[in-house]
Order: C-alpha cells, then structure tokens, then sequence
C-alpha cells in the first residue's frame, strides 16, 4: 500500500511538468518582438520606447524599451492590442496585434523608422544688457531697457536709480556724498 503511494506521488511530481512543457499543453507565455532600425542608416534605435495599448480604449497595458541592437519583447496576456513605437525626433509608428492562444507569438519584424523633421521659417534671437553692471572702477546703469523712463528727463531718471538722490537745484548725491562724477553715454556731464 506505502509502494504504491510513493509511486502516485512519484508520478505526480516528475510526470506532470514534462505534460506541461510539451507543445499545446499548458499555458506557454504570449510574446510580441521585433526590432527598430532607423530609416536612412539602417541602424538599430535604442532606447525606443514600446508602449501596449490596449485596442478598445487605449489604456497603457504594457511597455518597454529597446535594447542596444534595437530589439523588444513584450508578454502580454490574450488580447487585442496596438503597439505604439516612439523614439525622440522620430514620427510615431502604430501596429495592431492580435495574440491570440493559437497565436502565441507575434513577431512583427523590423520596423523601419523615419526621422519626423521640420523645417522652421524664422528664428528671432533677442538679448537684453543687465540693468546694473559693476565694472571696476564704476557702476553702469543702462536705463534704456525701462519703460518707466520713456519721456523722462535725466533728472527723473536718476531718481530711480538705487543709492542716487536728486535734490530740488539738481545736484545729485550717491548714498549721501556729492562728490560723484556721472557719464551719459560714457562722456561727462554737469
């Protein structure tokens, strides 16, 4: 009786798998592959990005990247879906994928990208000078770039700028001392 319970144990233990792993038994795991090559240089894109989307509502199921010779595998359930391949300055790639249990893995080759260019019409590149600059033997204030100073006099003008006092006759102090020197457009003037 012990015999043959240690020998339905037996087999249940190493028969069962070898059933399992035989073709159409057991449940072998769904794949999708393939592989991206750019367009023009026929090289492998790595670093692609593989979104799965699911086909009735185009949630995010699964995802990945490629790997350095372009190549991708994904496991996803039963199902069908659309594959969305991406790669940065690359026009987007869209295949639909039906993994079905007779269709177990689907391998949709090489993927041929195209770089997605466009041409710009014009480019306006513009600057501005600091308002403040400290140079080494003076302070320089360009007040060109304030539109507060738009249809002011230099006397209006100079009261805005910080540490400078102006009083009623004109004479003008830096943090109290009138024993300053101002340059309009780097030339002295009274």
């Amino acid at each position: 009786m012990l015999r043959k319970l240690l020998s339905a144990i037996f087999l249940l233990i190493f028969v069962s798998p070898i059933f399992a792993q035989r073709p159409g038994g057991g449940d072998s795991p769904f794949e999708i592959k393939g592989q991206l090559i750019d367009e023009s240089t026929q090289q492998p894109l790595e670093f692609a990005t593989i979104s799965l989307l699911n086909a009735s509502d185009s949630a995010l199921v699964d995802g990945t990247i490629t790997d350095a010779t372009g190549i991708f595998s994904l496991k996803p359930k039963p199902g069908k879906y659309i594959l969305k391949l991406q790669f940065i300055s690359y026009g987007d790639v869209f295949k639909t994928v039906n993994i079905t249990r007779e269709n177990r893995t689907v391998d949709i080759g090489k993927v041929v990208m195209s770089p997605d260019t466009e041409t710009l019409q014009e480019v306006v590149v513009t600057g501005a000078k600091d308002q403040m600059q400290l140079e080494l033997d003076k302070r320089v204030f360009n007040v060109a770039e304030n539109l507060n100073n738009i249809g002011a006099n230099a006397a209006d003008i100079l009261e805005q700028l910080p540490s400078v006092a102006v009083d009623v006759e004109g004479n003008v102090s830096l943090r109290g001392s009138q024993n300053v020197r101002i340059l309009v457009n780097g030339k002295p003037s009274g």
